[in-house]
C-alpha cells in the first residue's frame, strides 16, 4: 500500500510547510489529479495503480511513500512537478521516478528498485 507523508513538521521543496491547503498555496488551482503506476524493476508482476484527487482543502502534501515494507528512507515527492507545473500554467506532466530508499542494511543493502510512473493533471480556475 502506498501512503501519502503527513509529517506536519515536512516542507515541500520551496521550503512551504507541507501541511498547507492546495488553496493556500496554490490559489488559482481548483484540483490536482495524480496517477501513478507503481512497478518493481524486473518483475513480472502487474503495476500496482493508484489515482489520487487533490482538491482545493485538499493538504498540499505530494510525497508518497515507498510501499515496500523493507524499504528504509524509500518514497516518491511529486512536489518539484506540481510546482513547476503551477508555476509555468501547464496543465500537465508524465515522466518515471525510482525510490531513492534502500533494502537490507550494511554491506548486503541496495537500493530499492520500485518505479513510479507518473502523470499529474492541474485543473485551474477560471479567470
Amino acid at each position: 500500500m502506498i501512503t501519502k507523508k503527513t509529517d506536519s513538521q515536512a516542507a515541500s521543496h520551496d521550503g512551504k510547510p507541507a501541511h498547507s491547503a492546495i488553496s493556500g498555496l496554490y490559489p488559482d488551482v481548483s484540483r490536482i489529479i495524480l496517477f501513478v503506476a507503481f512497478e518493481e524493476a524486473d518483475s513480472e508482476a502487474e503495476p500496482n495503480y493508484q489515482q489520487i484527487i487533490f482538491s482545493k482543502e485538499t493538504e498540499a502534501s505530494f510525497r508518497l511513500d515507498c510501499s515496500r515494507d523493507e524499504c528504509v528512507g524509500g518514497g516518491f515527492d511529486f512536489s518539484p512537478f506540481v510546482g513547476e507545473l503551477v508555476k509555468t500554467k501547464e496543465s500537465r506532466v508524465h515522466g518515471k521516478l525510482v525510490c531513492q530508499g534502500w533494502l537490507g542494511s550494511g554491506e548486503g543493502g541496495h537500493r530499492c528498485s520500485l518505479t513510479a510512473e507518473y502523470r499529474i493533471i492541474v485543473d485551474y480556475d477560471r479567470l
